[in-house]
């Protein structure tokens, strides 16, 4: 799946960019990143499956061993999150996640031996792109805006 968003400017936001501090421009930047991405994390809650089992019920699971453990029932939709990560070059970046308590999310996005994908995250991505990019902008504006450049 490809998602091509096209995008003009850079130019005349790189001068206003420069014109800032590093560490203005980094929370400016920072900001509108993370405003982008919780408008894809919204639309991917939007489409996660939701299962049968209520959050928090105890589930029997068998393990390869044939040992049965008993675990708490997560739902996905609960554990889609935007997360500071360090990307290469100590770089920070928001990043949309899914919690570990949902390890069950890639069985439903990828598909199992025992169950067809049902693609929520990378539908939901594809969507959302062209709002998150008209969000990332509209917080670019109103922060260089009040940041007087």
């Amino acid at each position: 799946m490809t998602v091509t968003v096209t995008t003009t400017g850079f130019a005349a936001l790189d001068t206003r960019m420069k014109s800032l501090s590093n560490d203005i421009a980094t929370k400016v930047g920072q900001s509108a990143n993370r405003a982008g991405a919780v408008v894809i994390q919204k639309k991917i809650k939007e489409g996660v499956p939701i299962g049968p089992h209520a959050e928090g019920s105890i589930r029997n699971r068998t393990r390869k061993s044939g040992k049965v453990v008993q675990e708490k029932h997560t739902k996905i939709i609960n554990n889609v999150k935007v997360r500071k990560v360090r990307a290469e070059a100590g770089r920070v970046v928001n990043a949309i996640v899914v919690g570990k308590d949902a390890y069950h999310a890639s069985f439903v996005e990828f598909g199992s031996i025992h169950n067809a994908p049902n693609p929520f995250f990378r539908t939901g991505f594809a969507l959302a792109s062209e709002d998150a990019v008209d969000q990332v902008k509209k917080v670019l504006a109103r922060r260089l805006d009040k940041a007087g450049v």
